[in-house]
């Protein structure tokens, strides 16, 4: 499988949910700013632990546009 599977999301969300206060909003005059999440802000160990569940090829992009996608959630909510 080349999706994240659940255990991997539950893995990740666990994680963002101890990065919320990391996660921005900012609007100005000219432009609308979002600060977002990456896989890069991901813990080494945990990105181990996303590949002990399932590793793939694509693993680092599934990931990163999960984390991305989830962080974007949060900071629009604020």
């Amino acid at each position: 499988m080349r999706q994240l599977t659940a255990k991997q999301k539950k893995v990740i969300d666990k994680w963002i949910q101890t990065q919320v206060n990391k996660v921005e909003y900012i609007e100005s005059p000219f432009t609308q700013h979002r600060y977002g999440l990456s896989v890069d802000d991901l813990p080494a160990e945990i990105f181990a632990e996303l590949e002990q569940i399932n590793d793939t090829e694509i693993l680092w992009q599934e990931a990163n546009r999960y984390i991305s996608d989830e962080s974007f959630k949060i900071a629009n909510k604020r």
